[in-house]
């Protein structure tokens, strides 16, 4: 079983970055956006990642 430094407890998320869109959203309309991103979301996941890119 491998040693680890640091565990951390708790939720991941996955947080869905539209681009492309307007400032002012009219209501009760869809639209599409030009570009999309998926990033880890969550202050766990954040923590982790931060702590995983020093080594």
């Amino acid at each position: 079983m491998p040693n680890f430094d640091v565990t951390i407890a708790g939720e991941l998320n996955l947080d869905l970055i539209l681009y492309g869109l307007p400032e002012q959203l009219p209501p009760e309309r869809e639209l599409l956006a030009n570009e999309m991103s998926i990033t880890l979301g969550s202050s766990s996941a954040i923590v982790a990642h931060n702590l995983a890119s020093l080594g």
